[in-house]
This record gives C-alpha cells, structure tokens and sequence, in this order.
C-alpha cells in the first residue's frame, strides 16, 4: 500500500478488479475549515453572457462565500459559452481578496494532471491562499472535439491515477508515477512552491469513485447527478433516477472512504416562478434533486437541510437565471 505522500511506481491492482475501499486518508482542511454547525455556499459559472467580470462583481455584492468555475469547451446554458478555466480564474483573483476561488472541476479528460497542478499552485499563490484545487473524471463528450469518448470504468481508472499525481504533486512537488494512463517523472521539483498547497478536491458519485478517489483528497464533494452526466451528456430524463435519499447515502459512502476530509455536495437548482422551474421541478420529483427547483424560501431551506447530514459546504449551479440572486438573502449570506 502507498502511504500518503508517496506516488505509486506502477498501476494499482484495484483498477482491474472489482472495486475495494481504499484505507488512504489525509488530514488537510479546505481553506475555509471544517466550520461544523455553519454552512458555506460556493456559486459555479455555467455560462456568462454578461461577461465575467459582470458576473464576478454581482456574486460579490451577493455575498457569497466563493465562487468556482466549470471546466468544459463546448457552448454553456443561457446562450452562453464556457470561458477558459484558468485565464477567468486569474481575472478574478485581482477582482477580489476575501473570496474563496476553486475549479468545479478541472477536467481530466481534457487536462494533464500535471498542467492541472501547475496552475492550481500558480492560483493558489497569486490569490493569496484562497484556492481551492477541485479535479473532475470529465464527462462530456463535446469537450473531446471530435476525440471518442472512454467508457465511465475507464474514466474511472484514469481519474484515480490522476488523483495520486495530483495528491503527491502538491504536497511535495514531485512524483514519480507509472500507471495505466500516465507515466510522470518529475523528481528535481521545477513546480512553483505555495504554502500551504492548495487543498485537493474529489467530485465523487459512483460506488468505486468514491470508495477508491475519495480516500485521496483534502475534501469530498458527492454528486447526486452523476447519473444525469454519465451517458456523455446531460439527459434530463436521469433527474428522477435515485431515491430522495440519495444524498444522504452519498455522503454516508464517502464518510466511510475518508472519514477525515470536509464534505460537500453539488447540485443544479433552479429558484423562482414560471415556466422553467416548474420544469425543473417536475423532472426532480421522487429523485436527488427533489424540493431545489421552486419557490426560493423552500429551495434554501432544502440546502440548509443538508448540513444535517454532516456537509457543511453546498456547491451551486443555476439552471434559472435569477436563482442565485434570489437565493442569496434567504440563506444570510449578508445581513
């Protein structure tokens, strides 16, 4: 067994055989802490047809505790597209120095797992600490342009090898790694120094990612809506798949796997009135998702409910243009 710190020298027997949890853990705190009994609300940029500055500067006015960006290529909700992960990030490091900043998340499909250390080392420095160094298994095909998409074991397999780059990376600046996908060697440290490292973010949903990739990170964010991503792209017929439950059954999983690491959880919402959120809310029905798309009073009180389940940070992604802004008040982000 590796201990933490240490890269592997060659592939990992699990991978190949039926899944088994990992007795890995580390014991570094996301940058905000672990705050038990106190909730925290990042806001992630799907799309940004008012460009992101503009949109930056209004999550700031709401009060949030941090913002983070997705990672994909193709065109976002809205009418908008995905702007680069990296450059946006930059951008609002000078726009702002109490934010908490992160990747929801870098996607290994699409991205070395070095580069990915190198810019989260390079974020966490310039930000002055408040990085948050989320990576992702990627899902979606149109990220690939044109390149065949794995299948989600494959996936998998590849998003555990990254992680143990990743993981060693930060911590110490150097890994030497032979592996499935990936051979690394880097030995003589040429990647920039931060102190302390970015904290290493899982985004976990299936049974084998979470008993074998969340052993590995500094905090875990469970994802109901792993199913919806799956097939390669987002299918709004999967909303209902899962129990109502399924949160809480993540966040037991993952509990297991890393007894030690914040825990967290992503969701899409949708908050308001009209047509939009009352689609939103009939696909949700009976599923994870349930009671986060409709009026705002009962969509905040259903977030604040999971810190009942031992999460003490929510990821948020706005399907409904407006939700953010309306969500904002009701959960006292600002007085």
């Amino acid at each position: 067994m590796t201990r933490a710190g240490q890269c592997r020298t060659d592939a990992d027997p699990r991978l190949t055989g039926p899944p088994r949890r990992s007795a890995l853990t580390t014991t570094r705190r996301g940058s905000l802490g672990c705050n038990e009994g106190a909730m925290e609300f990042v806001v992630t940029l799907m799309s940004h047809p008012e460009g992101t500055e503009a949109w930056f500067a209004a999550r700031q006015s709401e009060g949030w505790h941090g913002v983070s960006i997705a990672d994909h290529l193709s065109a976002g909700t809205a009418g908008g597209v995905y702007p680069h992960v990296w450059a946006t990030l930059g951008q609002w490091t000078a726009l702002d120095s109490r934010m908490l900043l992160a990747t929801t998340f870098a996607n290994n499909l699409v991205r070395s797992p070095v580069e990915f250390v190198h810019a989260s080392l390079t974020l966490q420095s310039i930000s002055g600490g408040r990085f948050e160094a989320g990576l992702g298994a990627g899902w979606r095909a149109a990220d690939l342009a044109g390149m065949p998409l794995p299948d989600g074991p494959v996936r998998a397999r590849r998003y555990y090898e990254a992680m143990v780059i990743a993981r060693d990376l930060l911590k110490d600046r150097q890994c030497s790694f032979h592996g499935e996908f990936y051979d690394v060697e880097l030995t003589d440290q040429p990647l920039p120094a931060a102190d302390p490292a970015p904290p290493l973010v899982a985004a976990v949903g299936g049974p084998w990612v979470i008993d074998n990739v969340a052993p590995l990170a500094d905090r875990v964010e469970v994802m109901p809506m792993y199913r919806v991503a799956r097939p390669g792209a987002i299918d709004p017929a999967k909303f209902a798949e899962g129990r109502t439950d399924e949160i809480a059954r993540l966040a037991r999983r993952a509990r297991a796997a890393n007894p030690t690491a914040p825990l967290q959880v992503g969701v899409f919402l949708a908050a308001g009135t009209g047509a939009a959120v009352d689609s939103f809310a009939q696909m949700y029905a009976g599923g994870p998702l349930d009671g986060l798309a409709g009026e705002p009073g009962k969509v905040a009180d259903k977030l604040l409910s999971f810190n009942d389940l031992g999460i003490n940070r929510v990821t948020l992604v706005e399907l409904v243009p407006g939700s953010y802004r309306q969500l904002a008040p009701l959960l006292m982000l600002i007085s």
